[in-house]
């Protein structure tokens, strides 16, 4: 997702570590914090940010959840979900395709 971000929107893309502010449990994603001043952080002076999880599925399915984050209010500003079929043979992809 990163290497596509970049290659499309031609931006910088800064990965840091926000795990301590986020739970995945098996009931999805829950945020410990709604409070923009303790994830925003002076090292990080961009005003977005792209948090994503993704779920294996027993189906050969991936179930992939974006969310793009205005670091400056703590909301979410879009929301995407992606459901990627795929077909395996030994260890390689066969093929996919994705709603």
């Amino acid at each position: 997702m990163r290497g596509s971000l970049n290659n499309v929107c031609c931006t910088k893309i800064i990965q840091a570590e926000f795990a301590k502010y986020f739970k995945l449990s098996e009931n999805g994603l829950v945020v410990l914090t709604r409070k923009a001043s303790e994830i925003k952080k002076d090292e990080y002076f961009q005003s977005d940010a792209i948090v994503g999880t993704y779920s294996f599925q027993n189906n050969n399915k991936v179930v992939i959840f974006a969310r793009k984050l205005n670091m400056d209010t703590g909301r979410i500003t879009r929301m995407v979900t992606r459901e990627v079929n795929y077909s395996c043979s030994g260890r390689s992809v066969d093929g996919y395709t994705v709603k």
